[in-house]
């Protein structure tokens, strides 16, 4: 998917999303500071930076498991 700008996430905070889970690296998010769009929100933001295919390992997938599951929910 592409990079959501600023103004993208009033529009999906209206839609009834609560988290934010990043799998960016920061090098990758040059233009604005997600973590403040999302928490000037009020939703969560999670952060899970994902370089290449090697680094998606099980650790990296069971804590994105971890954090879906205990993410609020609408």
């Amino acid at each position: 998917a592409s990079q959501p700008g600023p103004e993208d996430f009033a529009a999906v905070k209206a839609r009834g999303v609560r988290t934010v889970i990043n799998l960016r690296r920061d090098s990758e998010l040059r233009d604005f500071d997600e973590k403040q769009a999302v928490e000037a929100q009020g939703m969560t933001y999670i952060s899970l930076p994902v370089g290449s295919p090697a680094e998606m390992t099980d650790e990296v997938l069971d804590r994105a498991r971890a954090e879906l599951k205990a993410a609020p929910r609408p």
